[in-house]
């Protein structure tokens, strides 16, 4: 099975009348690109990925403004579920992106904050469920909290209700250690690693995996978003760092043992889009 993550910034195009009409010629434009991907018989998934940070509006004191986060929530998923009711089951709706969680938490406590990120999925899988079409079964992406593998493993992040029957995925990113797969400078501030592949570093993967083992238990698919490692960019070259390929591929076997589906954040790093081709030959052997 081939998936393709398309992640849009809806926002970016939309009227500002208080209606969030969204541009018709974005909508074609994201047409021609699904179209792409599902006619070369790959899962497409498509989410609201960050939109210039309006999601913190959900935690807002001031519950207009709070309300006006969701109305403009809901019109989004209202228009994306309505525009592609009739596509193939093969595209999935993810209801939002690493931005739901402690993004929206504002300044109420983290038991209030679980229950907003728990109602925002909740009318995410209402809104698209109302649409008809296939959007009545089309399977949709849980966003967890912060998709972080622990917070979304917390007892308070709470699946949706739905009304059709194992039509739900969860989905969370990793990243972990940051210092090794976010840190690109020695200089970085909060610390930096430049290797990875202890022993301790394979069983903190393995622990912090079989933590997502309660979702695939209970029926619902696991999906790790996005994960990969950053270069070292000190000197202004791109340099990978050690033991980067042992972490992919760590990642990419025990989720094919547990039954995940893993999908790598790649910026060019990975795959030459022009030539069509890995940079690197030991991906032929993680990939291929």
């Amino acid at each position: 099975m081939f998936l393709f993550w398309l992640p849009v910034a809806w926002s970016n195009m939309m009227s500002k009348d208080g209606k969030y009409t969204i541009s018709p010629e974005y909508f074609d434009r994201i047409d021609e690109i699904v179209g792409y991907i599902l006619d070369n018989d790959m899962y497409c998934i498509i989410n609201i990925h960050w939109d210039g940070g309006w999601w913190e509006d959900f935690g807002s004191s001031d519950e207009k403004v709070a309300q006006a986060a969701m109305d403009k929530y809901t019109a989004m998923w209202k228009q994306i579920a309505k525009h592609y009711k009739s596509y193939s089951d093969k595209l999935i709706f993810e209801s939002a992106n690493e931005e739901l969680g402690s993004k929206t938490k504002g300044s109420s406590s983290m038991n209030e904050s679980y229950e907003r990120v728990n109602s925002i999925n909740q009318k995410f899988v209402d809104i698209v469920r109302s649409t008809g079409g296939k959007n009545k079964s089309r399977f949709l992406l849980i966003a967890g909290y912060d998709t972080d593998i622990s917070k979304t493993a917390d007892n308070r992040f709470k699946m949706p209700d739905d009304t059709a029957k194992d039509r739900l995925l969860v989905s969370v990113h990793y990243y972990s250690p940051s210092t090794f797969c976010i840190a690109d400078k020695k200089s970085n501030s909060w610390g930096y690693s430049g290797s990875w592949g202890t022993e301790d570093d394979y069983n903190t993967m393995r622990r912090d995996f079989e933590k997502m083992r309660k979702f695939t238990d209970a029926g619902y698919g696991v999906i790790i978003g996005e994960y990969g490692v950053c270069h070292n960019t000190d000197g202004g070259k791109h340099v990978m760092k050690k033991g980067t390929d042992k972490f992919l591929r760590s990642v990419n076997d025990l989720s094919s043992e547990m039954g995940y589906c893993a999908m790598i954040w790649d910026c060019s790093d990975w795959f030459n889009r022009k030539t069509q081709s890995y940079n690197y030959d030991f991906l032929k052997d993680i990939y291929d």
